[in-house]
């Protein structure tokens, strides 16, 4: 996907599916992890991390979180020492040059039943439900900079 990156290319859109499976028994430290990557090309060397962003995957009732979603994501390669969502905030807070850009994204859960096999290529996929797939083909994502 091509991102220019001029005063004016301010959204990089992309729909696309992710597919987790997640533990059958879900703790508080179960996260989902954003990387964006900046890929290996002529002009730069290798592959490295732009930017991370973590998002938690149960809420304060510890059920997995459902619905859309907003996660900051931080410039640089991933920073261990921060333990706490809080402390992510805080780390762009301080100075705005840490934050680049919002990543929002979909959770959908879907049972295991509604998993089918294509018969050609043996590739997974689910089919959504009327309503859903009326009104769109796939879930959205988007990273866009204030």
């Amino acid at each position: 996907m091509r991102f220019d990156g001029r005063y004016f290319d301010n959204e990089l859109n992309f729909d696309d599916y992710v597919s987790l499976l997640i533990p059958p028994v879900l703790e508080p430290s179960n996260i989902i992890l954003f990387e964006l990557y900046l890929l290996q090309s002529d002009t730069v060397p290798k592959d490295y991390v732009v930017a991370w962003g973590v998002f938690p995957l149960v809420n304060s009732e510890f059920v997995l979180n459902e619905g859309t979603f907003k996660v900051p994501l931080l410039f640089g390669g991933i920073n261990v020492n921060i333990d706490k969502f809080g402390r992510i905030e805080d780390q762009y807070k301080q100075d705005v040059d840490n934050w680049l850009c919002n990543l929002y994204f979909e959770i959908e859960k879907i049972k295991l039943s509604e998993i089918k096999v294509h018969p050609e290529n043996r590739k997974l996929y689910y089919r959504f439900n009327n309503e859903k797939s009326s009104s769109r083909t796939g879930s959205q994502q988007s990273t866009q900079r204030k």
